[in-house]
C-alpha cells in the first residue's frame, strides 16, 4: 500500500490492484507523508541513520516544518536488515568503485550482521565488503562463516561467496588455495541457476582475471 507523491491517492494490491481517491487531506497529513516518502527514500540511498540525518539537515529546498518532521522520523526509523543489506551488496559487487562507497557498504553491512547475525546471505555481503577494503583477514573469517550457513540451505556454495574466497586466498598469498576455490567456483557455475546468472558470471570473470595475474604473497 503506498501513497501518490502529491498525497491525494491511496494505491493497493493485492491478487488486483485498485485506487482509492481522497476529497481532501488537511496540510498536516501532507507533511506527514512527504516527510515520511523523504527518509524513506533516504534510507534506500545511503544506508545509514546517522547519514540520513546529515542529509536531512543540509538538504536544500526543504521547509523548515517537513524538516523538521523527516529528522523526528529519521530517529525513530527502525532499522531494517534487509533492506541495509541490499543496499551493501549492490556497493560491492563490482570492482573499481570509489573507496568511500566501499566504506559506506561496509558499516551498512556490519549493521546488518548485527541485527540479524547468524544470516548467512549478510555475511557473505559482509566478507565481500571486508574484501573491497582490503582487509583480507576478516573477509575470510567472515566468508568461511558464511558458507558454513549458506552450504546447507542452498544446496552447495553460492558463486560470490566462492569468487570471493578465491581472490582473498589469492591476496593473503594462498595461490594453491585460491585456485581450488576458483576450480569450485567454475564447477559451480555448471549448475543451470548459476549458469545464465549475470552477477555470478561476473564474479566468475574477475576471479579468473585475479588469479591470472602473479602472485603477491603477503596480503595487504
Amino acid at each position: 500500500m503506498a501513497f501518490s507523491p502529491d498525497g491525494q491517492c491511496l494505491a493497493s494490491a493485492e491478487g488486483s490492484s485498485f485506487v482509492l481517491r481522497e476529497t481532501t487531506v488537511s496540510p498536516e497529513m501532507q507533511q506527514r507523508r512527504e516527510a515520511n516518502a523523504l527518509v524513506a527514500d533516504l534510507f534506500e540511498q545511503v544506508g545509514l541513520r546517522a547519514d540520513v540525518l546529515e542529509r536531512l539537515r543540509t538538504a536544500h529546498g526543504l521547509s523548515p516544518a517537513v524538516r523538521r518532521e523527516a529528522l523526528a522520523v529519521a530517529q525513530a526509523y527502525v532499522a531494517n536488515a534487509f533492506t541495509l543489506n541490499v543496499f551493501a551488496r549492490e556497493r560491492v559487487r563490482l570492482p573499481g568503485a570509489e573507496m568511500s562507497g566501499y566504506r559506506n557498504a561496509l558499516s551498512c553491512s556490519e549493521e546488518a550482521c548485527r541485527l540479524e547475525p547468524q544470516n548467512g546471505d549478510y555475511l557473505n555481503t559482509l566478507g565481500a565488503a571486508y574484501y573491497r577494503v582490503s582487509n583480507y583477514e576478516l573477509a575470510l573469517a567472515t566468508l568461511l562463516r558464511s558458507e558454513e550457513i549458506n552450504q546447507p540451505q542452498s544446496q552447495g556454495s553460492m558463486p560470490a561467496a566462492l569468487a570471493f574466497l578465491a581472490m582473498t586466498r589469492h591476496h593473503l598469498g594462498h595461490p594453491e588455495e585460491a585456485k581450488a576455490e576458483l576450480q569450485r567456483l567454475r564447477e559451480r557455475m555448471k549448475d543451470p541457476r548459476w549458469a545464465q546468472d549475470g552477477k555470478a558470471q561476473g564474479f566468475l570473470r574477475e576471479a579468473e582475471a585475479l588469479l591470472a595475474e602473479p602472485e603477491t604473497p603477503g596480503g595487504k
